[in-house]
């Protein structure tokens, strides 16, 4: 991910309460204070790929945690207009002010593609549920 030029990666296990960092798994090209001031910081946006309306899915209670937190959040699935009443982007791209953070909650198929995408974009925060 670092050939990529991400500056934080974040790897981990998708958990309701993923905030809490004593349950990060980070990556090489991060560490958990760099990923901590980022969540710390008041305009921290993040760009949710994978964001979901179905309540059982990680990327629904994800949503639901990141809102309930405070933080901005833009859900992205090209398959949905709106995440639980909010307006939904089709990708990356379509997101009006480039997010602080792109967290990443889809199967690792589509992972890859979400984050050429980043990097075409210059998007170099990246967090992989």
């Amino acid at each position: 991910l670092q050939k990529l030029g991400f500056v934080n990666c974040a790897l981990q296990r998708a958990r309701p309460s993923f905030c809490n960092s004593d349950r990060r798994r980070m990556a090489s090209g991060g560490s958990p204070q760099s990923l901590h001031t980022l969540l710390n910081q008041t305009n921290t946006s993040i760009a949710l790929v994978g964001a979901s309306e179905n309540t059982s899915k990680f990327g629904s209670i994800i949503f639901r945690d990141l809102k309930r937190k405070g933080f901005i959040v833009y859900p992205v699935n090209p398959g949905r207009e709106t995440v639980h009443g909010e307006a939904a982007f089709s990708s990356l791209a379509n997101i009006p002010t480039p997010p602080t953070l792109v967290n990443i909650v889809v199967p690792p198929d589509a992972t890859l593609d979400v984050l050429k995408q980043c990097s075409e974009l210059g998007l170099k925060n990246v967090w992989i549920q």
